[in-house]
């Protein structure tokens, strides 16, 4: 303890209680280190001034230097109507339509980092699909549809409608019955996978 603080202790370290703490203090300090301690620090050369103030503007120049890549997310306004205006409405779509058929159907609206937004109209069914590198998002505009996705659980249907979404997991098969037709937005990752198969491995 602080020697002021000890009755024991003279009149003349009462009257020092200041120099009795530093003492106290500096000794106690010797014992509490820790491997953690920064004691080596206080061996570690100092950079002179000149050079400090060099190594500060190079830090900041190479940071401003990395400038992000925007090749794909410059903001874009898209008219979704507009787009959907002059496409044809892909009927008793099947899963062996031909690909031009189908992507006739479609508009890709826009770029996305790992694939697109796309937009169409059609009634029937399509094959499976998966997307292994990411999520898709999928919106119904208008109609109705039946979404069956394949997860590792079993098989998720889902019945969406006008103004509902969903998000099919990355790699899951899953497909489109919609018999009444439907028009559906999504954000789908590329590559794709197809398959006309009635149960896709």
């Amino acid at each position: 303890m602080v020697g002021w603080l000890m009755p024991s202790c003279s009149a003349a370290a009462r009257a020092r209680p200041v120099r009795a703490t530093a003492r106290k203090t500096a000794t106690s300090s010797q014992f509490m280190r820790t491997p953690h301690d920064t004691i080596s620090y206080h061996d570690t050369p100092t950079l002179p001034l000149d050079d400090t103030l060099a190594l500060s503007r190079m830090t900041v120049h190479c940071d401003h230097g990395r400038a992000p890549d925007m090749s794909h997310s410059q903001p874009k306004a898209v008219d979704i109507q507009a787009a959907l205006a002059p496409l044809p409405v892909l009927h008793n779509r099947r899963p062996d339509t031909p690909g031009p058929e189908s992507a006739a159907a479609f508009a890709r609206l826009i770029e996305t980092r790992d694939g697109a937004v796309f937009t169409g109209s059609f009634d029937g069914q399509s094959p499976w699909e998966r997307h292994r590198n990411g999520d898709e998002l999928v919106q119904v505009l208008a109609g109705e549809t039946e979404l069956t996705i394949l997860t590792p659980d079993g098989a998720c249907v889902l019945t969406l409608k006008a103004g509902m979404l969903t998000i099919v997991p990355q790699g899951c098969w899953h497909r489109f019955h919609a018999p009444g037709g439907v028009t559906v937005l999504t954000m789908t990752p590329q590559p794709t996978d197809h398959s006309t198969a009635e149960h896709p491995g």
